[in-house]
């Protein structure tokens, strides 16, 4: 079981992997129209537990990855491979699939970034505020989920459902256009025993 800075590390790397700048070049091609969020499950073509490689052959070539060094109470680092559509910027619609050391060859966790068109059953995405994401979640398998933990950052945090395995990134930053709403969502199968 991860303690809490595990976790809060976790989804620091997350944030930070798409808030950094891309690397230069053309985001990837053939954008999604629409990503379902499912929980427990995945987001869009991406399923918790599918092997990378399928990943990589339905999405074709990433926009970068990135390998992080231990950050669980194992000593486990983690792999992203991120796919982002329109031009290559700090706020590009993007899509994370991230693996683990420990099983690098399967999807441990999935996020979304700055794309709109990424929901949950119940309507939540990406551009929300804060109570809209609760009103929507208390209605929805969330509810008495008592597993709600806020974590955060200099210029963000996350509200983590680490039983339902699913967090909403809310950006804390004036200078943002994002600031006071919800910038990214991430899914796992479990924040407290997948990253």
């Amino acid at each position: 079981m991860r303690t809490r800075n595990s976790i809060a590390a976790m989804l620091a790397l997350a944030a930070a992997l798409v808030l950094a700048p891309f690397a230069a070049g053309a985001g990837a091609t053939g954008a999604l129209d629409y990503m379902a969020i499912l929980p427990g499950e995945g987001i869009g073509p991406v399923a918790l537990g599918e092997p990378i490689a399928q990943v990589l052959a339905t999405l074709g070539p990433v926009t970068f990855t990135n390998h992080v060094g231990a950050h669980d109470t194992q000593g486990h680092g983690s792999t992203e491979y991120a796919w982002a559509w329109g031009p290559v910027s700090a706020l590009t619609r993007a899509l994370v699939a991230q693996t683990s050391d420990a099983a690098p060859s399967v999807v441990m966790g999935v996020a979304v970034f700055f794309d709109r068109t990424a929901a949950t059953p119940e309507g939540v995405h990406v551009g929300m505020t804060p109570a809209q994401v609760t009103q929507l979640e208390s209605d929805s398998t969330l509810k008495g989920d008592v597993s709600l933990e806020t974590i955060r950052f200099p210029t963000f945090y996350a509200m983590a459902y680490q039983a339902q395995g699913i967090a909403f990134y809310v950006r804390t930053d004036s200078r943002s256009v994002w600031d006071g709403t919800v910038y990214g969502i991430t899914v796992g199968q479990s924040f407290r025993t997948t990253f």
